[in-house]
């Protein structure tokens, strides 16, 4: 019987072991935090993907289709977003304005009089819903910029900025 709850014990391990390698493996997604876009320096290649490693005299760039090693004296400008930026931005923006349209509605208190009359209950949710949408607008608008870096096919370019690529690289961080 013990010998059995070993055996169970170490083909448990190797299980819940070689998932956690294969979920590494499988979720390089999750470990994207940032999106990049190149331009090449004619300007015939513009590409989104992500940046995965910094070499000496190139890029290594990743697409949902392959990895590509670009040459630095290809490379005109690379530009940055964080993942899923616009819909955070987006979402905060819309409760920030939900909230306060909402203040507002409150602190304007109940109708006395009038044909229609509304509680600053109803007030609030309506004012939170309306002043969403702005505020959704203006949040996606902050979230929208991106952080470029120019390189314009330059050695020397490339190495000063190398300690700002490696923030937004897979490998190098």
């Amino acid at each position: 019987m013990r010998y059995l709850s070993h055996v169970l014990l170490i083909l448990l391990l190797l299980i819940v072991s070689s998932e956690a390698t294969f979920s590494q493996v499988v979720n390089t997604q999750n470990d994207i935090k940032y999106k990049a876009w190149f331009e090449s320096m004619d300007g015939s290649l513009k590409q989104k993907g992500f940046l995965v490693e910094l070499k000496d005299s190139s890029i290594v760039f990743g697409t949902q289709q392959n990895l590509e090693d670009i040459a630095v004296s290809n490379l005109q400008l690379l530009k940055f977003r964080k993942k899923n930026a616009i819909g955070k931005s987006l979402g905060y923006g819309a409760l920030i304005g939900f909230g306060i349209g909402g203040l507002i509605g409150l602190a304007s208190g109940d109708d006395k009089s009038g044909f229609i009359r509304f509680t600053a209950e109803a007030k609030a949710l309506g004012l939170g819903i309306i002043m969403s949408i702005p505020g959704a607008i203006v949040g996606a608008t902050m979230g929208a910029p991106k952080v470029s870096i120019p390189i314009q096919g330059d050695l020397d370019t490339y190495n000063r900025q190398k300690e700002k690529l490696r923030k937004y690289s897979l490998m190098d961080r």
